[in-house]
């Protein structure tokens, strides 16, 4: 079969320091990714949870990722189930399937994966001899979309919950006796661990949530879970080299998970929390075993804000040896728009490479509004000093439909980028500028989730105008499809109702969504419209308070009355000066 598509590499498996257990009496356990191997294969959380499990000997994990187009018709052709890389062993055989879930667009993947692996779609439709079907990641922040497909959602950090999860499977498994929904009822006292099958939504005629109803004997919500202290928990020094070129083609190393900045419309920053580091002389060591162990040439220094890390200098400066010795070269993925940013990514990368910074908003009142604490003229500063430094290439990202934007705020992003060209030409030219401009999407858990998100006629016509302006500038523009950032709004924010539109999408023929050539906003139109739900219902309202949020029983370190606070001051913030940032 694998000699009739395209990337035959994708489904191969055998990679080095990959893991295959073939030991009768393993719990049997697949991590899977609803996406392309070459995506899914850059995921750092997956790789740790993998050689985590497999570390246990009474334990095997094993990895699947979402077939192409090209092979799900022959898997289906000729009756044949999604199987998983290690052993080859079809996903309806295991006994945990674990899916990561990074994006709301991969939703219908996952559906699409668990058909192809023999797998009932519904929880209820499970039986005793069926995986226990488990999901992680950002998307947990809200699993209600999911409800009715998931056994189990896991909200924060993985690393001792995903061990306690195995165990108690593994223990349910042996006494063949109790049922399914024993094992349920046992997992949801797991902290961190939400089981939808255990809450009952009731709406009112208005179609809000009027009311949650437990099971007599489930918890009241889950409060996720966080590793406290990242210095002593595991991390892989021997990660998979993957057989094909990945998006991210590098070895990895975590500086610090969480982030420090409060930036009022990012989800992570606010789930992550509080900021936890490790060392720079672990992450020394760690580096130099993977490099030992994989011969990657590249070596990413990963974390929200890399810069934020207050001992880069000091690991830059060790990891000299092993840039100079096996010519590694270092990459900080997430920079920030300042001069200190633009001399560490010189230090560290060379200038052969691409800097991005995200500005976000095109006036200092919005940044502020947002909780971005950057101001113009540190980003004018920071091009100025990479031009110096003779980067090639800057990026800029930029939002529009933020909250308290006005029309000057707009045009503010084509007189920012027009006064960083002025900047870059004084200071010697010779860099090529791009923006991305895309939709502001309101997320759950952070200051926003009351937020409406703009309508699709005036996002459209923000991003054409800018579109139009920025290339006349002879700057290159890009940015989401505006549609697609729609569907992102439904999805992030919608309660388990939302479910059955995605089963009917993925019934349509929704594939690889977050992909913009397979992506089609008719195919969800029609499926929003047979579930008899309204897009606006979901975007284009401003929830009060005291509204219940379909995401309220699954609780971070950032709680609804903090997020409230932050929120309203987004709208009072006094227009910022340099004085009051420091």
């Amino acid at each position: 079969m694998l000699y009739q598509v395209e990337r035959p590499a994708r489904y191969l498996g055998g990679e080095r320091n990959a893991c295959r257990k073939e030991d009768a009496g393993l719990l049997r356990v697949a991590l899977a990714y609803p996406d392309l191997y070459e995506i899914g294969m850059s995921n750092l959380g997956l790789s740790i949870l993998y050689h985590l499990i497999n570390a246990e000997p009474d334990l095997s994990c094993e990895r699947v990722y979402a077939p192409a187009l090209d092979l799900e018709v022959l898997l289906r052709r000729d009756r044949e189930p999604l199987r998983t890389l290690e052993s080859g062993r079809p996903l309806g055989q295991l006994d945990i399937l674990g899916f990561s879930l990074q994006y709301e667009m991969t939703y219908p993947q996952v559906l699409n994966m668990l058909d192809l692996g023999g797998i009932p779609l519904r929880t209820a439709q499970r039986g005793p001899a069926d995986p226990v079907v488990i999901a992680g990641g950002p998307c947990a922040a809200n699993p209600e979309p999911m409800a009715h497909f998931f056994d189990a959602v896991l909200a924060g950090d993985g690393e001792e919950a995903i061990l306690e999860i195995c165990r108690l499977v593994q223990s349910w498994k042996r006494e063949e006796r109790r049922t399914r929904d024993e094992l349920l009822l046992a997992l949801s006292r797991i902290p961190g661990l939400y089981i939808p099958s255990l809450y009952r939504f009731h709406f009112s005629r208005d179609g809000t949530i009027e009311a949650i109803e437990p099971h007599p004997q489930g918890p009241m919500g889950v409060e996720s879970r966080r590793v406290k202290d990242l210095e002593t928990s595991f991390f892989p020094t021997r990660p998979i080299v993957p057989t094909l070129e990945t998006v991210h083609d590098r070895a990895q190393v975590e500086l610090f998970r969480g982030c420090l900045r409060g930036c009022r419309f990012c989800q992570a920053g606010f789930i992550y929390r509080p900021r936890r580091m490790r060392s720079a002389g672990l992450l020394k060591r760690q580096a130099e075993e993977i490099i030992a162990s994989t011969g990657w040439e590249e070596l990413g220094l990963v974390s929200l804000s890399s810069c934020d890390y207050p001992h880069l200098e000091e690991l830059l400066k060790s990891l000299g040896p092993l840039r100079a010795e096996q010519r590694v070269n270092v990459s900080l993925p997430s920079l920030r728009a300042d001069s200190f940013s633009v001399e560490v990514a010189r230090l560290a990368q060379g200038h052969q490479i691409t800097l991005t910074f995200a500005p976000e908003a095109g006036s200092d009142r919005l940044r502020q509004a947002i909780g971005k604490q950057l101001l113009e003229e540190e980003i004018l500063t920071a091009v100025e000093q990479a031009v110096r430094c003779r980067f090639p290439r800057i990026k800029l990202y930029f939002m529009i439909g933020l909250p308290t934007e006005r029309e000057e705020d707009v045009h503010g992003i084509l007189a920012l980028v027009e006064r960083l060209r002025r900047r870059a030409k004084g200071a010697g030219g010779g860099v090529k500028f791009s923006a991305a401009v895309s939709a502001f999407v309101p997320k759950p858990q952070t200051p926003f989730q009351w937020e409406p998100m703009e309508r699709l006629e005036g996002i459209r016509a923000k991003r054409s105008f800018l579109r139009d302006r920025l290339r006349r500038m002879g700057t290159e523009a890009g940015g989401q499809q505006e549609e697609l950032s729609l569907l992102e709004g439904v999805l992030a924010r919608g309660d388990r109702r939302v479910g059955e539109a995605i089963f009917f999408a993925w019934q349509e023929g929704a594939r690889l969504d977050g992909w913009s050539d397979h992506f089609s906003f008719a195919r969800w139109q029609s499926a929003l419209t047979r579930c008899g739900l309204e897009p606006s219902f979901y975007l284009h309202r401003t929830r009060p308070r005291e509204e219940i949020l379909p995401w309220s029983l699954v609780r971070f370190p950032a709680g609804p009355a903090y997020l409230w606070r932050e929120r309203e001051r987004a709208y009072s913030d006094p227009q910022p000066t340099k004085e009051a940032k420091e």
